[in-house]
């Protein structure tokens, strides 16, 4: 399949090279709304823009889209204009990452290196799992949250909508963190987060509203 990566900054980068072990998907073009040159490109992939280039692409053949953007709220507008726009979103899955059999991943998804997925885990569409996260047994992640390189989240936690979890944070078993909730780097989450709250440190408290 001939697919586009949206986004050209350092995130798109990562996703590009784990796209390079998935020889079913030929990586044609990074598109970026952002002025660019005639002659850039990435890894030798041309960079284009603006957004409006993809019709093109599409009566070229391409039919997969994925958005390597690590804001939650721009990659969620993002996939959601190229969905229908006709593309299919791809995921990609870091060959060195381990995904249980149980486990259930939505569409567009990012899996970095070295992640651990483990039995009965559900991650949602559009959703970045960072390097080096652990996601323990029968954990939830819904669509458009992203976690950070490093970060553990014990068994039975549900983790809303849009939410961000920091580099390196522990998250406690059996708790419930909202949506649109940013948890502060190396934070250590023992009790259930309301939605839209920012929450840092250890034990994590509320420091602000995410807005």
């Amino acid at each position: 399949m001939k697919a586009v990566v949206i986004g050209a900054g350092g995130q798109a980068r990562i996703v590009y090279e784990i796209l390079q072990f998935n020889h079913n998907i030929d990586v044609v073009a990074f598109i970026d709304n952002s002025p660019r040159g005639s002659d850039e490109d990435i890894m030798r992939v041309p960079v284009l823009g603006p957004h409006s280039v993809v019709s093109d692409l599409i009566d070229d053949g391409v039919e997969g889209f994925i958005v390597a953007i690590g804001d939650n709220e721009v990659r969620s507008q993002h996939f959601e204009k190229f969905k229908n726009m006709g593309l299919i979103p791809i995921s990609a899955i870091h060959h060195n990452a381990h995904i249980s059999p149980s486990a259930n991943l939505g569409d567009g998804v990012v899996v970095q290196s070295s992640a651990e997925l483990m039995t009965n885990v559900t991650v949602g569409n559009n959703t970045i799992i960072n390097t080096g996260t652990i996601i323990e047994h029968e954990v939830s992640i819904d669509d458009n949250a992203h976690v950070g390189p490093g970060t553990t989240v014990a068994g039975r936690v549900n983790i809303g909508a849009m939410t961000f979890v920091g580099m390196g944070c522990a998250v406690k078993e059996n708790t419930e963190i909202g949506k649109d909730v940013i948890v502060g780097a190396g934070s250590v989450v023992l009790d259930d987060v309301a939605p839209g709250l920012i929450i840092a440190g250890s034990p994590a408290e509320i420091v602000g509203i995410n807005e």
